[in-house]
């Protein structure tokens, strides 16, 4: 989805033109002096955002892009109404608005998880389900995952601020 964001989008207007990966330019070494190196050696390295981690805002901005590449691309229309139902549900879910930022987390890894096994079981004998309908089950074990992470992680940052404190008094002493 990251593709899709006005970032990377952005990105791709800048890079257009840009010369082949395997030409070689001028590059400037940190003594000055300068070399012939393969242009895709100077690009930065790109930082694609993975499903999950996208921004609650990103996610809004890619949904009626994803949509419409889809139908361009000829995907089947029922494939692509279940994942517009999917996105437009969690739009309007009730953790969608509520003040925690990790509810938007938990809506956004729901919706990453649900789409990597859904692609999965499409080629299964079995077929795949309507991923458009939201399983309460699973997102609440994704609530409960987020809110498990994020308190660890403050857990491991106090541990670590209190174990510098006890070595600054050691030191002290």
């Amino acid at each position: 989805m990251w593709y899709y964001t006005n970032p990377s989008i952005e990105e791709a207007k800048q890079s257009t033109g840009m010369v082949d990966d395997e030409a070689l330019v001028l590059s400037q070494n940190p003594d000055s002096s300068s070399s012939l190196v393969p242009a895709g050696a100077t690009k930065e390295a790109r930082a694609v955002v993975d499903n999950e981690h996208l921004k609650w805002e990103d996610f809004c901005q890619v949904v009626p892009r994803m949509v419409w590449a889809m139908e361009i691309a000829d995907w089947q229309p029922e494939r692509v109404t279940m994942l517009a139902q999917l996105w437009g549900n969690l739009m309007v879910h009730r953790l969608r608005s509520t003040t925690d930022p990790m509810d938007q987390e938990a809506l956004l890894i729901y919706q990453a998880q649900q789409r990597r096994l859904w692609h999965r079981a499409i080629t299964s004998p079995e077929g795949a389900w309507n991923i458009g309908i939201i399983c309460k089950q699973s997102l609440q074990r994704n609530c409960d995952k987020v809110y498990q992470d994020r308190h660890q992680e403050a857990d491991r940052i106090r541990d670590a601020q209190v174990h510098v404190g006890s070595l600054l008094k050691e030191e002290e002493n």
